[in-house]
Order: structure tokens, then C-alpha cells, then sequence
């Protein structure tokens, strides 16, 4: 059986939590782990530094070609930063090595030039990786459009110093379900709420991992679609999905949609 072979950018709590799950994985190889230029345990094997079996680097970003060329990776796994990414997607193009995006907070510029190097190597774009978020959005879609007479609140909860504010996720989400003009965040303007307009309310507290909430509300009925991310390993299995779908793709822009079948 021929393993995939898996790089991962990013080395953090879910980073780690990545390598864990592809390494347990029998379908797949890990070859080298990216973190940034400065960061902690550069040069030691990722086998020491988690106590697993695997004896795959942990590089920094600024030898990323070196990375590519000697141990020859399939796919990357990105779970490092929108800055890192953007700057990043362009060796991983030039030695035509494919991408799973799990990153936020990326800008409309940094978007349009990851999504530029589409021709050249399978680029897969997912604010948020968890099957469960894409089967919400999925599920908040239809019901949008059946029941178009509802208002809609979205409420986004995360752990204490998560930076995006609001997360991609509830962006994706709103996206989904109205014109981009009518997307508000936090309260209204004089607390009125004008048909079609989809408001976001962010939480952060503690260490909520991720919790999206979507409510339909007529004025004799509420529905609300609910997705907790328990642990963050939902987030590694969503990624080495993705991984396996996008391993001898032809190169282009996909996203969890396509993975998933939707």
C-alpha cells in the first residue's frame, strides 16, 4: 500500500493535535513538520518533542524549499496563520505540492493571491475543517431558503485568545445565507433589525474550543442549528479528510463542500 505523504505548516495546540492524528493513520506518512522561523524545538524529530513514533523533522518556514525537496510531501497540511500561508503558497506552487487550508483570518487581498496559484496545484480552502460545520452551513442553506420570512442571528463562541473577531467560520456561515452588504456584527443600529440582514455575536471566554449557533426566528417559531467542536482533534480528522480527498487532484480551488459531496 502506498502511504500519502503529509507535511504540516503550523505547529500549535491544533497543529499538534494534527500530527498526532497522521501519524495513527495508516494510509498516511508523516514526513516533516513547518513551524515558524524562531519557534520552539527547530531541528528535533517530532517523535521527541510528542513522545510518538516518528522521526519527521520539525523545520522552520524560511527553508520550506529545502523542506519540499527532501522529503518529497504529497499534501501540506496548514494550520499555521493567514501571514505564513499567503507568503508560504507561493514555494509550495513553484514545486507543485498541494494545500489544505484550515487557516482564518485572511484578508480579501491574501485570498485572491492564494486562489491565483489555482492552475497550478490543488488549493483546499476551509475556514472551518470539521464535517459537522460544513453539514450546519448545508442545513442552514435549506432553511434559509424555505423558510424565507425568518430573521437570522448567528452566535460564535471560542476560547479566550482566539484573534479572529468574528471568527471565519460565522463569516462563512453568514456568507451562505445572505448578501454580503446585509452581514452585521454585534448589536443593530438603534436596535432595529431590517428583513434579510444576518447579525454575528461573538463570544470569547474560557476555553470554549468552537460552538456556532445559527437561529431562524418568525414571530411564532425559533429553530436553531447548533455545532460544538468537543476537542480539537475534530479539526485534525476534518484535515486528513480533506487530504485524502485532494491527494491526486488536479490542480484547482476546492473547498469542504466538494470533500464532503454537498
Amino acid at each position: 500500500m502506498v502511504k500519502i505523504r503529509v507535511a504540516v505548516l503550523g505547529f500549535g495546540r491544533t497543529g499538534k493535535k494534527v500530527v498526532r492524528e497522521v501519524i495513527k493513520d495508516p494510509n498516511l506518512e508523516l514526513v516533516a513538520v513547518v513551524r515558524r522561523t524562531g519557534g520552539k524545538n527547530l531541528g528535533n524529530t517530532v517523535g521527541d518533542v510528542l513522545k510518538v513514533k516518528s522521526k519527521a523533522l520539525i523545520w522552520p518556514d524560511n527553508r520550506l524549499d529545502e523542506v519540499i525537496k527532501k522529503t518529497k510531501p504529497d499534501i501540506f497540511i496548514d494550520f499555521s496563520n493567514h501571514e505564513a500561508t499567503t507568503k508560504n503558497i507561493d514555494v509550495l506552487a513553484r514545486n507543485k505540492v498541494g494545500i489544505v487550508i484550515a487557516t482564518t483570518g485572511f484578508s480579501d487581498y491574501e485570498i485572491k493571491k492564494i486562489k491565483s496559484y489555482r492552475e497550478k496545484i490543488g488549493i483546499l480552502f476551509a475556514p472551518n475543517i470539521t464535517e459537522g460545520v460544513n453539514l450546519l452551513i448545508e442545513m442552514a442553506r435549506i432553511v434559509s431558503r424555505t423558510w424565507s420570512e425568518c430573521d437570522i442571528e448567528i452566535i460564535e463562541s471560542h476560547f479566550r485568545k482566539k484573534k479572529d473577531l468574528p471568527s471565519g467560520t460565522a463569516l462563512e456561515i453568514a456568507k451562505a445565507l445572505g448578501d454580503d452588504k446585509k452581514i452585521l456584527l454585534g448589536e443593530k443600529e438603534n436596535g432595529l433589525k431590517k428583513h434579510k440582514e444576518v447579525v454575528i455575536h461573538s463570544i470569547r471566554a474560557g476555553g470554549i474550543v468552537s460552538r456556532h449557533e445559527v437561529m431562524f426566528v418568525t414571530q411564532n417559531q425559533k429553530m436553531t442549528i447548533i455545532h460544538d467542536s468537543i476537542s480539537r482533534t475534530a479539526f485534525a480528522g476534518g484535515a486528513i479528510k480533506a487530504a485524502k480527498w485532494l491527494y491526486n487532484k488536479k490542480p484547482g480551488s476546492y473547498t469542504m463542500r466538494q470533500v464532503l459531496g454537498l
